[in-house]
């Protein structure tokens, strides 16, 4: 599997014992060393910042299995969000970023993406947090994260004091997403802010 790599990565963030699992993969990935070394001509090695090999796209290790894809791309979904709900939100924000790089139009990308949102506000890191569910807005556009990544854009558009993007946002959500809890809590907010 090219990404075992990440995968180990990811589930080392998350404090699960992997070391039956590296020596399972050791092999497999002297096997990809050795096929990129005949393929090139030259050996790829580890990369010498991650220390983690990098395979080639033009290497036949990898033409991507989509039943394969699918459940990694779910288990590094679950692993990042139950970092994130055991409130490991620096830990997972590298694990969410790590799946979107690797799987960036993948099944599980719009709700990571959400997430990596909610871990940034989470841990105060706003303009990182507005950039993440932006992108869940303009790269994922029929999502239903949609609507919650837009009434969290209004909520921190209020906290910043921007009444007029606040009330933008939230409007968004209630014209363009009615019927979602969001459109409902965005109402409440719209209410509340014409009281005050």
């Amino acid at each position: 599997h090219i990404y075992s790599d990440l995968d180990l990565r990811i589930q080392e963030l998350a404090g699960v014992d992997v070391s039956g699992h590296k020596r399972q993969m050791a092999g497999t990935e002297q096997h990809v060393a050795t096929t990129q070394t005949d393929i090139k001509g030259e050996p790829t090695g580890a990369n010498a910042v991650t220390g983690y090999s990098v395979p080639t796209m033009d290497s036949p290790v990898a033409s991507n299995n989509s039943s394969e894809s699918l459940v990694s791309q779910k288990d590094a979904y679950q692993v990042a969000y139950e970092i994130l709900r055991g409130g490991h939100n620096r830990r997972a924000i590298i694990a969410f970023n790590t799946l979107l790089v690797k799987y960036p139009a993948g099944e599980y990308a719009d709700n990571a993406q959400y997430w990596l949102g909610e871990a940034y506000k989470v841990n105060q890191e706003i303009e990182s947090a507005k950039v993440a569910f932006t992108k869940v807005v303009t790269h994922y556009s029929g999502s239903p994260k949609v609507p919650d990544a837009l009434l969290k854009l209004g909520y921190i558009a209020l906290d910043q004091r921007n009444i007029a993007k606040a009330r933008d946002y939230l409007t968004q959500v209630t014209v363009n997403h009615p019927g979602t809890t969001a459109a409902h809590l965005a109402g409440k907010k719209l209410m509340a802010m014409e009281l005050e």
